[in-house]
């Protein structure tokens, strides 16, 4: 469902940004997001449709371009 999958990401990108508040510690949360793509083989640059449709978390690519935001 899209918006179940709209609210799921919004709650994973508010759990980013509240882990980076608590470790301070980007390069690790970076690293994390990596190998969580490979263990999971994730398409890490979905077109957007696919993301707005299919996926429950925000792709690693957007969720590493927002560690580096909160650096």
């Amino acid at each position: 469902m899209p918006l179940d999958n709209f609210i799921s990401r919004r709650f994973e990108r508010v759990a980013d940004r509240s882990a980076m508040e608590l470790t301070q510690n980007t390069d690790a949360q970076i690293e994390i997001f990596k190998k969580l793509a490979v263990s999971n083989l994730s398409n890490v640059s979905p077109c957007p449709m696919l993301e707005y449709t299919l996926f429950s978390h925000p792709p690693i690519l957007k969720r590493i371009g927002a560690a580096n935001k909160n650096e």
